[in-house]
Protein backbone atom coordinates (compact mmCIF):
# COMPACT_ATOMS: atom_id res chain seq x y z
CA UNK A 1 0.00 0.00 0.00
CA UNK A 2 1.36 3.42 -0.95
CA UNK A 3 0.97 6.29 1.52
CA UNK A 4 -0.69 9.28 -0.12
CA UNK A 5 1.18 11.81 2.09
CA UNK A 6 4.51 11.94 3.90
CA UNK A 7 2.90 13.91 6.68
CA UNK A 8 -0.40 15.49 7.58
CA UNK A 9 -0.92 18.28 10.10
CA UNK A 10 -4.25 19.74 11.17
CA UNK A 11 -4.24 22.67 13.55
CA UNK A 12 -6.58 25.19 15.14
CA UNK A 13 -6.01 28.19 17.34
CA UNK A 14 -8.10 30.96 18.86
CA UNK A 15 -7.37 34.30 20.44
CA UNK A 16 -9.48 36.37 22.84
CA UNK A 17 -12.28 33.82 22.83
CA UNK A 18 -13.62 34.56 26.32
CA UNK A 19 -13.51 37.34 28.90
CA UNK A 20 -14.07 36.28 32.49
CA UNK A 21 -14.75 39.32 34.62
CA UNK A 22 -17.49 40.99 36.64
CA UNK A 23 -15.93 44.43 36.11
CA UNK A 24 -18.57 46.81 34.76
CA UNK A 25 -16.49 49.97 34.56
CA UNK A 26 -14.80 51.69 31.65
CA UNK A 27 -12.81 49.47 29.33
CA UNK A 28 -9.16 50.57 29.66
CA UNK A 29 -8.61 49.99 25.94
CA UNK A 30 -11.27 52.52 24.89
CA UNK A 31 -10.01 55.93 23.78
CA UNK A 32 -11.38 58.37 26.38
CA UNK A 33 -9.88 61.60 25.00
CA UNK A 34 -12.44 64.40 24.99
CA UNK A 35 -15.03 62.67 27.20
CA UNK A 36 -16.60 64.41 30.17
CA UNK A 37 -15.78 63.00 33.62
CA UNK A 38 -18.23 60.29 34.62
CA UNK A 39 -19.22 59.51 31.02
CA UNK A 40 -18.46 56.10 29.61
CA UNK A 41 -18.45 55.54 25.87
CA UNK A 42 -20.80 52.59 25.35
CA UNK A 43 -21.18 52.48 21.56
CA UNK A 44 -17.77 51.13 20.64
CA UNK A 45 -17.07 48.15 18.44
CA UNK A 46 -16.88 44.83 20.29
CA UNK A 47 -13.52 43.23 20.84
CA UNK A 48 -12.42 41.00 18.03
CA UNK A 49 -11.99 37.26 18.29
CA UNK A 50 -9.61 35.36 16.07
CA UNK A 51 -10.14 31.82 14.85
CA UNK A 52 -7.59 30.10 12.66
CA UNK A 53 -7.66 26.61 11.27
CA UNK A 54 -5.25 24.98 8.89
CA UNK A 55 -4.21 21.86 7.08
CA UNK A 56 -0.68 21.09 5.97
CA UNK A 57 0.08 18.18 3.64
CA UNK A 58 3.52 17.05 2.57
CA UNK A 59 3.74 14.78 -0.46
Amino acid sequence: MIKPFKSLRVYATGRDLFVFTKYSGLDPEVNINGLDPGFEERNVYPKTRTFMMGLQLNF
